[in-house]
């Protein structure tokens, strides 16, 4: 049982839950076709106990009584079974008895010198592995834009964190913004151009181009937000596509008390660009312009917060035991 709800205003919508979302119908109170769905599921669950004791001289070593008493799974039937089981070796005693607590019937009852007791019940059990096998199914959406984001943030925490020694995981932060916007532009293609497919290989601002002209939206690229884009794919294209370089410079400096001559050794361009500032300037700067297209394709105000849509299955398909 399963019902849908508007994510953005939580009306409840006539729909099937697993309607794909180029067929949703916009909300009859907000517009958007964002989904939540609460799915309603109800079983039965028997709790089973089982306790064990065991006794020993000392803190290491074999112990000299060994008890268990409770419910136990029977492998081959798959029914639970009544336990009482005593190891007893200063007295050379064993005992174990088993039996079916639905039918009142006793299944095994042995008792015997433990120093006889091999080959079989207890003696046997501790030789044999169980494999058991099952058939594992998954269905599960990644959004890997909402990834990459979250990645970008968790690094710029790190450099707040401690920001000596930061510059890899600044640069990390920048180059995850910059796929956050390319994952995102893709993830929006497929569901605004049936053609996507066909022209996801194009340069990244033809995409943008083609998805701003097609929502009507006008960049500007002489201010933020749409600004940082040319500077961080300047970026981006300057580490995916890195060459060797040699750097020179001279300069007259004032030298400081606190300064050596490390300091003032040249940088390149994207050495330049790897800042805490502009690592949280690319992510604000990008998070807006992702927000811009999402509210005008009709998506809702807040493409970030996408609940993880995962469908799991397990079916065992046998069970056997096998020598260890």
């Amino acid at each position: 049982m399963s019902d849908v709800k508007c994510r953005e205003c939580e009306t409840i919508i006539d729909e099937a839950s697993d309607l794909p979302f180029e067929k949703h119908s916009p909300c009859p109170k907000c517009g958007s076709k964002s989904r939540i769905v609460n799915e309603h599921i109800e079983d039965t669950v028997i709790f089973h106990g089982k306790l064990g004791l065991k006794a020993r001289h000392g803190q290491t070593g074999k112990p000299f009584y060994e008890s268990i008493s409770g419910s136990d799974l029977n492998h081959k039937t798959g029914e639970w079974m009544k336990i009482e089981r005593v190891i007893d070796r200063e007295n050379d005693k064993y005992k174990e008895k088993i039996i079916n607590p639905k039918t009142k019937e006793v299944l095994r009852h042995c008792e015997e010198p433990l120093s006889q007791h091999t080959g079989h019940g207890y003696a046997k059990y501790k030789k044999m592995t169980e494999i058991q096998k099952a058939i594992v199914k998954w269905e599960r959406e990644v959004n890997t834009f909402a990834n990459l984001y979250y990645g970008a943030d968790v690094l710029i925490k790190k450099t707040e964190d401690d920001e000596k020694g930061s510059y890899f995981t600044t640069m990390g932060s920048i180059l995850l913004t910059a796929f956050t916007i390319e994952a995102y532009l893709n993830h929006i293609g497929e569901k605004l151009f049936s053609f996507w497919e066909e022209i996801e290989s194009i340069r990244f601002m033809d995409k943008l181009r083609v998805i701003s002209k097609h929502l009507e939206i006008e960049p500007d690229f002489s201010k933020r937000p749409y600004q940082t884009i040319r500077l961080l794919f300047r970026f981006r294209d300057s580490i995916a596509h890195g060459r060797s370089k040699i750097l020179k410079d001279q300069k007259s400096v004032k030298i400081k008390a606190d300064k050596d001559i490390y300091d003032y050794i040249p940088k390149s361009e994207e050495e330049e660009y790897c800042t805490l500032d502009n690592a949280k300037r690319a992510k604000e700067d990008i998070e807006i312009i992702i927000t811009e297209i999402h509210k005008k394709a009709n998506l809702g105000d807040y493409p970030f917060i996408i609940p993880d849509m995962s469908i799991g299955s397990m079916s065992i398909e046998s069970s056997t035991n096998q020598s260890s």
